[in-house]
């Protein structure tokens, strides 16, 4: 399409034309040529891209063929270890060699662990049968009584009122307070308890006999008044 300039000579409009259809036509082939080199650098990207992945994947084949191959020779051995052990032919004809050889393999050593393990046996410490109640029960009390004798004897009086249980008292005696609660405690737990007798550490057992001998019968008085432990 031709453009109109007034005032302008012939000679002046053709060249003007000629310059504005060479300038469209430059614009043109410019534009196709940056289309071209777009395309070409989104081709060069992608085969980049594509190479990359190629060589990964590659990579771990070779990685997995490696540890096949690995896997495999350690089985290869492991039957070889076995056919020999185990051969219907002697080993170089010394069959005296291939039975130390087949005991040593399968005779286990001595700092070989079991193949079973035992289970720890634990050792619960010793309680005495004050507090083993105590862990049974909440409604044991105990009243002391005295004797004034020589040597004195201590007289305890268990009560245990548990709502799980019958109302039962048991006394003990000991030369002490704390002996003759123990001596109560032991009572109680051989009528309601029985199975946790096996708790109570031999050097807490109480001790069930004591009957001193009194030195002075004629001191022999109770004492009027019963105290809570």
């Amino acid at each position: 399409m031709k453009q109109s300039f007034p005032g302008i000579s012939p000679l002046a409009k053709d060249i003007t034309q000629k310059y504005l259809k060479t300038h469209q036509e430059f614009q043109v082939q410019n534009t196709s040529l940056k289309l071209t080199c777009v395309i070409l650098v989104v081709v060069v990207v992608f085969n980049t891209m594509f190479s990359a992945l190629l060589v990964y994947k590659n990579a771990l084949m070779a990685e997995e063929n490696l540890q096949l191959i690995q896997e495999n020779q350690a089985l290869m051995g492991f039957h070889q270890l076995v056919n020999q052990m185990f051969a219907s032919e002697p080993i170089n004809g010394d069959s005296e060699k291939f039975a130390r050889m087949v005991d040593t393999r399968l005779t286990p050593r001595e700092d070989c662990p079991p193949c079973t393990t035992e289970k720890p046996t634990i050792v619960q410490p010793h309680k005495n049968p004050v507090s083993i109640l105590n862990e049974l029960t909440s409604h044991a009390s105990y009243d002391c009584d005295h004797q004034c004798l020589n040597p004195p004897i201590h007289l305890s009086t268990l009560t245990v009122t548990d709502p799980d249980l019958p109302e039962s008292t048991f006394t003990g005696k000991g030369d002490s307070k704390q002996r003759s609660k123990q001596v109560a405690a032991y009572r109680a737990l051989e009528a309601l308890f029985p199975e946790h007798l096996d708790e109570v550490g031999d050097d807490l057992m109480p001790d069930l006999d004591f009957n001193p001998i009194c030195l002075d019968p004629k001191l022999i008085m109770v004492h009027p008044s019963r105290k809570k432990c």
